[in-house]
């Protein structure tokens, strides 16, 4: 054999994985890229959470889409993960939707859903409920008091924590502008120490 030339493979020492080893890579490969693979969100023990790192978001370009529209695999939404400073650049009749995956939680404590921007024009939680039922909890500027479950100086919504089982959480904002705020879930204990 010349100096030049390489052994094939096997004589080298190496073997090409089994079959089911590549059968292994091939959906590893597929999966760590489909954009419901999303880290689980547990609360336990906790205070208070960013949802940088956890939460995954995208821009609802013409601000139309339904959430049906973005929680199915095949449609519009292209998740990526929430920056660390978020800069949420919209313009007026463009929506921005989040969604993150919350473990099962033994907590009794209240939790919500933050978002440190008063002058948000809506926030729209929505929340898988019983009987396969979606509730949708509003805040913001252009949601009238009445229709608030809380009147809060920013976008403040309550969390309802699963029990049985995972559940992902999707939120939607709009404003006519960009703005840079970081979402967070927060014990109610925590919320109130915080805005003392």
């Amino acid at each position: 054999m010349s100096a030049d030339r390489r052994p094939p493979l096997a004589s080298a020492g190496r073997r090409w994985p089994s079959g089911a080893a590549l059968l292994l890579a091939l959906l590893l490969c597929l999966l760590g890229g489909r954009s419901d693979a999303q880290p689980m969100v547990s609360l336990d023990g906790a205070g208070e959470l960013l949802l940088h790192g956890v939460a995954e978001v995208w821009l609802d370009a013409d601000g139309t889409t339904a959430r049906e529209q973005v929680m199915d695999p095949g449609g519009p939404a292209r998740w990526r993960p929430l920056a660390e400073s978020p800069l949420f650049d919209l313009r007026r009749g463009q929506a921005v939707w989040l969604r993150f995956a919350l473990a099962p939680s033994t907590s009794l404590s209240a939790w919500f859903l933050e978002l440190p921007y008063a002058p948000l024009d809506r926030l729209e939680l929505h929340q898988p409920g019983d009987g396969g039922r979606w509730t949708v909890t509003l805040a913001g500027d252009r949601v009238p008091v009445r229709e608030r479950v809380i009147a809060f100086r920013h976008p403040l919504l309550p969390v309802v924590l699963p029990r049985d089982g995972p559940v992902v959480l999707y939120a939607r904002l709009e404003s006519p502008h960009g703005f840079a705020a970081m979402p967070r879930l927060v014990r109610q204990d925590v919320l109130l120490a915080s805005d003392a």
